[in-house]
C-alpha cells in the first residue's frame, strides 16, 4: 500500500495503522480505531472547561501547586458542580465569563458554590485575599490599601508605622515628614 505522507509503497502495521517507514498514522488502515472520548460530554472545546478543571484541581489534586491553599484547608466544590452533570450545572449557575474576569469566591473560607462564587477582575480579586490587612480607625474598617489611597500616605509607610507600634489612627492620619535622603 502507498503511504500518503512519504508517497512510497510501504507496510502498515495492522494494529496501529502506522507506516513502517515514516511512522505517519493512517486511521483507515488501523485494525482497532481508538475513539477519543470527549471529556465532560459535548463540552470538549467550551471556554469555561479550563477554569472548571483548575477549580477541581485546586480542591482535589494533591499534585496541584495550589492544593495547600485550597484542598488541604478543606475548601471543596459544591456537590452540584461535581459528577457527570457537574460541568453543565457550573455553566448554568455561573453563566458566561465576562472579558477580563476569572472565578472568585466571595468568602474565602467557604466552598466553591453558586452562592459563594462570582466573576471578578484582577483588582477585585486582589482586594479579596486572606492576606489583606484590615485596619479599623474609629468605627470604620477598610483595607490598608484603601486607607493609603484615601490619606495619600504610601502603603509601605502605613505598614512600617504599624510595625513600629503606631496606633492605627496615627498611622493613617499623620502626614510623613519630608526628608531628603543623602546617599
Amino acid at each position: 500500500m502507498k503511504c500518503k505522507r512519504c508517497k512510497v509503497m510501504t507496510v502498515f502495521t495492522k494494529k496501529s495503522g502506522l507506516c513502517a517507514r515514516c511512522y505517519s498514522y493512517d486511521a483507515g488502515r488501523a485494525k482497532h480505531k481508538q475513539r477519543q472520548k470527549a471529556p465532560y460530554g459535548s463540552q470538549k472545546g467550551h471556554p469555561l472547561l479550563r477554569c472548571y478543571r483548575k477549580m477541581l484541581d485546586r480542591c482535589y489534586s494533591k499534585n496541584c501547586t495550589a492544593f495547600p491553599n485550597y484542598g488541604r484547608r478543606g475548601i471543596a466544590v459544591s456537590p452540584r458542580w461535581r459528577g457527570v452533570s457537574g460541568f453543565n450545572n457550573f455553566i448554568n449557575d455561573m453563566g458566561n465569563r465576562p472579558d477580563g474576569t476569572s472565578l472568585d469566591r466571595t468568602n474565602n473560607e467557604l466552598d466553591y458554590s453558586k452562592e459563594n462564587c462570582k466573576w471578578s477582575t484582577k483588582s477585585e480579586q486582589a482586594r479579596n485575599r486572606r492576606t489583606n490587612r484590615v485596619i479599623t480607625v474609629g468605627k470604620r474598617s477598610q483595607l490598608l490599601i484603601d486607607w493609603a489611597l484615601e490619606s495619600g500616605i504610601k502603603r509601605e509607610t502605613i505598614m512600617m508605622r504599624l510595625k513600629l507600634g503606631w496606633s492605627a489612627e496615627d498611622a493613617v492620619s499623620v502626614p510623613p515628614k519630608k526628608t531628603r535622603r543623602v546617599y
